[in-house]
This record gives C-alpha cells, structure tokens and sequence, in this order.
C-alpha cells in the first residue's frame, strides 16, 4: 500500500494528490458558492456545515480503493463515494433528506459514466440493483488485504489533512473530522459487502420508488440543486490541475462543463485560475 493517495494517475509523468484537488475543487466553491447558498440553506435548513465543501472532500474517497488503483473493471468510484458519504451524514445527523441528498449527489457526479458502466455494458435499459449487487458481491469475495474496497494508500493522514481544511476554511467544526475518522477506522478494519449494498439500495430507492410523485420530485429538486455545484467545482478544479500538470487544458475529463464555466456561466476568473495553478508550485 502506498502512503501517498492519489486522485489523478493517467499522465505518465504527473500524479496529483487527493488533497490537492480536493483543496482545488474547494477554492472553485468559495468563488461561487455565494450564488448557490441560499438555495441550498432553503431546502436544507441551517446547518453547521457546509454540504458541497462535506460533498466535495468525498465525492472521489471511493479513488482510494485498491479496486481502483488497480483498474477493476467496471469498479466505479463513485459507488463507494457515496456509501461513505451517506455513513459519515448519518453519523453527524441521523436519517434525513440532506443524507440521502448529498449521496446521491455524489453517486452521480459522474452519472454519464456510471450509467455507461453499470447499464450499457450489461446490456441493461436502467441501473438494476441486481447488477450493483454483483457488482459489490465481485469486489468483497475476498477477505484481509485482498478486499478490493480496502484503502490503497494512507487515508487516515490524507483525510485528516483535508478535514483540517475543512475546519480552516470555516466549512466545518471538528465534529466533521471526528465523523471521518471513525469512518475511516471502520474502513481500514474492512468493508462488509451486504451494508454496502443495502445502503446503495437505500439511496437509489429513495430518490426513485419510495414515496408519492410529487415527493419524488421534491427530492430529485434537492438532488439536482446539490449536484450542480458539486460538479461545476468538481471539473473546473480537475480541469485546471490535470489540464496543467498534463500539458493543456483540454487533456481532463468535463471539458463541456468547464468550457461554459470559463466562457461566462460561472463567475471564473483568470485570477481564480492561477490561484488553482499555484497549488502545483
């Protein structure tokens, strides 16, 4: 196992760290989160944390994996992203719809992708539970270190550093870090296949079949309203960092997204830009 956990691998001569988008990503939030605030707080209610900086420091966990370190096929990060997301909520507020939101949130920052790997590829019209149930089955048969989910690098330093950002940057007390922690001692212990699977049941379930239309919709609002800027700080950070330490900006994934951000759609400035580049410095 490396002590070194990485976000970015795919240019033969640059890594980038987990913190280090995860601190980039942050940096594009503080820039716009003041547009999207006091929608978040309206749906929400106050809370002594800030959600998208919470979604944003897990939203890719699910990286630092040895399933993903060693390229599992159809291993999507995002699934255990979300699991650890929605445990680590609970743990500070029980089991309500900003728990369930930001999970699922989460789970689909990427939904382009996960759609094309847990449905396209199993010849699927819709994301079944039994293929996320094979899924998981394929990535917990093994117990010890062999377990797919187990951490591929030193998470309990990296995620003590990025939790100390949270509580610098104002984003969170240290409840936030104490959650995490213990979270992350459960992790290293080992990940059980069957709460895994039953949480994504959870998730899927709640956004999807469990209520009335239009409390469906209500929730999928909520959704919609946390995964905007989730994505939008998500892809510019990897963006600007990957585009830099790889050549060019056209090199990372969310070129769309961020080509509207840069060209108007969100309040980005060359300013903020260099403020990102220089984390590489």
């Amino acid at each position: 196992m490396s002590d070194a956990c990485i976000s970015f691998f795919s240019c033969d001569h640059f890594k980038e760290h987990y913190s280090v988008h995860i601190e980039s990503a942050l940096i594009v939030w503080d820039r716009i989160r003041r547009y999207y605030l006091r929608g978040i707080v309206r749906a929400f209610g106050k809370t002594s944390f800030d959600v998208i900086a919470l979604a944003l420091s897990l939203h890719d966990i699910g990286k630092l994996t040895k399933a993903y370190s060693e390229g599992k096929r159809f291993y999507r990060h995002e699934i255990f992203s979300a699991y650890a997301t929605y445990s680590i909520l609970r743990d500070l507020v029980g089991e309500n719809d900003l728990v369930y939101a930001t999970a699922t949130a989460v789970m689909l920052h990427h939904e382009p992708i996960i759609m094309k790997a847990y449905v396209g590829e199993y010849g699927e019209k819709y994301l079944t539970i039994s293929n996320l149930k094979r899924v998981i089955e394929k990535l917990t048969e093994n117990s010890g270190s062999s377990n797919l989910l187990r951490p591929n690098c030193d998470v309990k330093t990296t995620m003590e550093h990025v939790t100390n950002l949270l509580i610098r940057s104002g984003y969170a007390d240290h409840s936030i870090k104490e959650a995490v922690m213990r979270f992350i001692d459960n992790w290293i212990k080992g990940v059980n296949g069957e709460e895994l699977f039953k949480t994504l049941k959870e998730i899927i379930a709640w956004s999807s079949v469990m209520g009335d239309p239009d409390t469906l919709l209500i929730r999928r609002a909520k959704v919609a309203l946390l995964l905007h800027p989730l994505v939008v700080s998500d892809s510019l950070a990897a963006n600007i960092i990957r585009g830099k330490g790889c050549g060019g900006y056209e090199v990372d994934e969310g070129t769309f997204i961020t080509r509207r951000a840069l060209d108007g759609a969100e309040f980005i400035t060359d300013e903020l830009i260099q403020v990102i580049e220089n984390l590489l410095k």
